[in-house]
């Protein structure tokens, strides 16, 4: 059986490193362009809308309004290669002054929300573990519908090491 290492890169090189063959496939938020290789959609899933965590339970806390925390925090962007370009056009209709700050890792996203400094946008898989620990707060959010993102395998060639690994990350359930 062969050796599978894992290389973290940023998505929009995955293709590149794939097609060069300098790694074997990429998972990869962004669909490939290159006719030299197969994208292989492996799940979809929903953005969620996050907050920090509030002092009350469900029960007891008033209902979350979404223009409030708007203007208490600042929207966290740009931590995901495809969707914040259609996100924030249809949310500067609704809210034309939003304060927004560029944050390029999704984990330091994560990180400035638990620590109260922001809000943001993120797939349910980024944000499921948080969730279900209680140190991230999905928040229902009704302004417009939000999209959903699709993460791919990128392969130029498939023997059956890159079949069964394919297989088995399909297989898997992320969210």
């Amino acid at each position: 059986m062969g050796v599978v290492r894992i290389r973290l890169e940023e998505s929009n090189i995955i293709e590149s490193l794939v097609d060069s063959g300098e790694v074997h496939l990429g998972i990869s938020a962004l669909d490939a362009h290159s006719k030299n290789l197969q994208s292989i959609p492996i799940f979809e899933e929903p953005i969620l809308f996050i907050a920090p965590v509030d002092i009350y339970d469900d029960e007891s806390g008033p209902p979350f309004d979404v223009m409030e925390t708007f203007s208490t925090y600042t929207l966290l962007t740009h931590h995901h290669p495809v969707f914040w370009d259609d996100v924030l056009f249809q949310l500067r209709k609704h809210l034309p002054g939003v304060r927004t700050m560029k944050v390029s890792q999704a984990h330091i996203t994560k990180r400035f929300i638990q620590d109260g400094l922001g809000i943001s946008f993120l797939p349910h898989s980024i944000v499921r573990r948080e969730l279900l620990e209680g140190r991230l707060m999905n928040v229902p959010f009704n302004l417009f519908e939000l999209p959903k993102v699709t993460t791919y395998v990128l392969v130029k060639k498939q023997d059956d090491l890159e079949k069964e690994f394919i297989h088995l990350l399909s297989s898997h359930y992320f969210g």
